[in-house]
């Protein structure tokens, strides 16, 4: 039996050839050329979905803390989101889709959550609150 790893590197059996040739490119790059193309697309769509908050929301906007919950909602429209809750972490990040009355959508395509808002943002004794998922949240203070 001739081996054919050792004898001939490049013959259809050897090992060096199967692996050439399962690159998801051709030998002049080009697949990969359009694979990556595609994907710095794909990341260029995905950065410039998020919409900046509208006037009459721009109360949303700033760092929002509670002992469980931390939600960051920018002006130009995302969103980064972490909640801890009896040892289990969920975390969201994303641009703001829209808002439906008082909630805000955030996602990309048809991945999005809803978060409840039941008490939009307010002032109590000078500090800002809103309660979203049924956790009372206050603002952060700029530079804190």
């Amino acid at each position: 039996m001739r081996t054919t790893f050792l004898a001939d590197p490049m013959t259809e059996r050897s090992l060096p050839y199967r692996l050439c040739a399962m690159r998801p490119y051709d030998s002049k790059g080009e697949n990969m050329r359009k694979w990556l193309w595609g994907f710095v697309a794909c990341c260029l769509l995905l950065a410039g979905c998020a919409k900046p908050l509208p006037p009459d929301r721009l109360a949303y906007a700033g760092q929002w803390r509670s002992s469980t919950m931390s939600l960051l909602i920018t002006e130009s429209g995302n969103v980064n989101y972490k909640r801890v809750d009896g040892g289990v972490s969920k975390s969201v990040n994303g641009p703001l889709q829209a808002f439906e009355g008082d909630n805000f959508v955030v996602g990309v395509g048809p991945v999005k959550t809803t978060f409840v808002v039941s008490m939009p943002p307010y002032q109590d004794q000078g500090t800002w609150k809103m309660t979203v998922d049924g956790v009372e949240l206050t603002k952060v203070p700029p530079g804190e």
